[in-house]
């Protein structure tokens, strides 16, 4: 003998109650989404609850961050490609000074010392605020270098670098999430060399910069 529970269709939902039900969690979602999703994530605010909230913040660093990291891979091609161009131009040059048919015994003549130069010394104070960005340069011939230390009072990214009106970028070395750097930037062409920092430790933050050089000129460009 078999037991048998007969469903009573008076308890199932009806037709109505689903297509309610259902367009209630799409009206959820769709506000969940306007009012939490999109501000949160991309930064755009339809209706200014994300604002209210904290979350339209959220979302404009996260819009920032990735701008920023996309500007980063930009700026790392861009050096890559001007090597690469620096040293086919310098093989060519190298080649062309050669006689044919000759044997070079002599050492090369190219080096990374300091051209012989007077030197200048100057400090610098540089105050950034968060998400706040500043790039001091000097005047550099090529060959000439400046010695410098610097000191933060919290952990910031770096890019020393150098350009010209011939020459767009030559990066010389970078770092994130540090707090001071010191070293030399020995000039590779005829233009301006020097540091640049991005702020992103979430408050504000002081930079005291010493450099000695053969310099003629200090800048800031930010």
């Amino acid at each position: 003998m078999y037991n048998s529970t007969n469903t009573n269709m008076a308890e199932l939902p009806s037709t109505k109650s689903l297509i309610k039900a259902t367009f209630t969690a799409f009206s959820v979602a769709t506000v969940i989404t306007v009012s939490v999703v999109l501000p949160a994530e991309f930064g755009i605010d339809v209706t200014g609850i994300g604002r209210v909230i904290g979350l339209q913040q959220m979302g404009d660093i996260k819009v920032s961050l990735a701008q920023e990291a996309e500007q980063d891979a930009e700026l790392d091609a861009q050096a890559l490609q001007t090597s690469n161009t620096n040293n086919v131009v310098a093989v060519k040059q190298v080649q062309a000074a050669i006689p044919a048919q000759s044997v070079v015994t002599k050492p090369s003549t190219v080096t990374s010392e300091p051209v012989a130069a007077q030197l200048a010394s100057d400090t610098r104070t540089i105050v950034l605020k968060d998400g706040a960005a500043a790039e001091l340069k000097v005047a550099l011939q090529e060959g000439q270098a400046v010695k410098y230390g610097w000191t933060a009072t919290d952990k910031i990214n770096f890019d020393n670098h150098g350009d010209s009106s011939s020459v767009k970028y030559l990066g010389y070395s970078k770092g994130r999430n540090v707090a001071e750097d010191n070293g030399n930037i020995v000039a590779g062409f005829d233009g301006y060399h020097g540091w640049f920092w991005r702020n992103r430790s979430g408050k504000s933050v002081t930079i005291e910069i010493a450099f000695t050089g053969a310099y003629s000129e200090v800048k800031r460009v930010k």
